[in-house]
């Protein structure tokens, strides 16, 4: 750190306090615990599968060395599918792009296969739906030849799970920027609004689950995430197609995470679909989070003595601009 740049930070921690410290209106506040079921899980023991992907790479002298891998893990049967490949390329735009979208088709592959026997009663995935789906629409459109990953036929793979699988499949994030819950029920301007999960995190203690929501056509933000919705919709002939959302948290005073449902047509009763997928979780949660989404995260995890240790099989160790990309959505 640059001399003197702590003792600058110091001096404004009052104001970075500030920001998270914000207390809402009263009325504010009462709509939040409104929009909040309190729930307590009744556990029931299922098997559930997790999915996963990782990357890491190196640039060197105008070339890509990368490792790309991807995983479902069974609470019951164990590793039931995997899936790798390592390579060198010579990237046409930002390698990131090229390498989630890469990561997302490994998922969906691993998604697939997880799905062929019936036995897990949820395959849960980490990430947001929404954002690959917008990533995947916005990287068809931009894309150069990449790692020869078709973004749309990735989409149609998508759509078809969502139409055999009946809400099986759940996304579920750590985090996330989304602020629609609370802007299609609070009118309060956009200054104020924080996103949706720092809400329920700071002003809910009680395991339960927000209120379902379905994205709409007309997208309470204006724009962004939803016209990727639509477009999915009209290209690969889903006009049904729905994503439920709704923020879950299964132990007291534990993070709450937000859960995405894919599906053709609707859920018949939302309420009842979150509370038995809440109870089903709960079986198989640490620390309120699904262990199985832990466990395949910790295995398809790429580290830099990974990409250090291909460097090296290739002859290329000692050469690297130290490229730390971002986690996979």
């Amino acid at each position: 750190m640059i001399d003197g740049a702590l003792d600058r930070i110091l001096a404004s921690i009052d104001k970075l306090r500030s920001k998270i410290a914000e207390t809402p209106p009263l009325e504010v506040l009462e709509i939040i615990q409104s929009l909040w079921n309190p729930y307590s899980p009744q556990e029931k023991d299922r098997c559930l599968a997790g999915v996963d992907s990782g990357y890491n790479y190196d640039e060197i002298s105008g070339f890509i060395v990368y490792i790309a891998n991807a995983g479902a893990l069974s609470s019951c049967r164990g590793m039931v599918y995997s899936s790798a490949e390592a390579d060198i390329y010579f990237p046409q735009h930002e390698p990131e792009k090229d390498l989630t979208a890469l990561s997302i088709e490994m998922e969906v592959e691993a998604i697939k296969q997880a799905a062929r026997t019936p036995r897990e009663s949820y395959i849960l995935v980490d990430g947001s739906i929404v954002s690959k789906l917008a990533f995947l629409v916005k990287y068809s459109a931009s894309r150069g030849e990449g790692l020869g990953v078709d973004p749309e036929k990735t989409i149609e793979e998508i759509v078809r799970l969502a139409k055999s699988m009946g809400g099986k499949i759940v996304f579920i994030s750590k985090s996330s920027s989304s602020r629609e819950l609370f802007k299609r029920h609070i009118d309060i301007g956009e200054a104020f609004i924080k996103p949706d999960i720092f809400y329920l995190n700071k002003y809910t203690r009680e395991p339960g689950y927000s209120k379902p929501e379905k994205y709409m056509d007309n997208n309470p933000e204006g724009g962004g995430v939803v016209p990727h919705i639509i477009h999915v919709r009209k290209r690969h002939e889903a006009e049904d197609l729905n994503i439920y959302f709704t923020y879950i948290r299964i132990e007291p005073n534990t993070p709450v995470y937000r859960v995405e449902v894919p599906l053709i047509g609707e859920l018949e009763d939302p309420n009842n679909y979150f509370r038995e997928l809440i109870d089903t979780l709960s079986s198989g949660s640490l620390s309120g989070y699904p262990i199985v989404l832990r466990e395949i995260d910790r295995l398809v995890r790429v580290g830099r003595e990974d990409i250090e240790k291909l460097k090296l099989m290739l002859g290329l160790e000692g050469t690297s601009q130290q490229i730390y990309p971002p986690k996979v959505m």
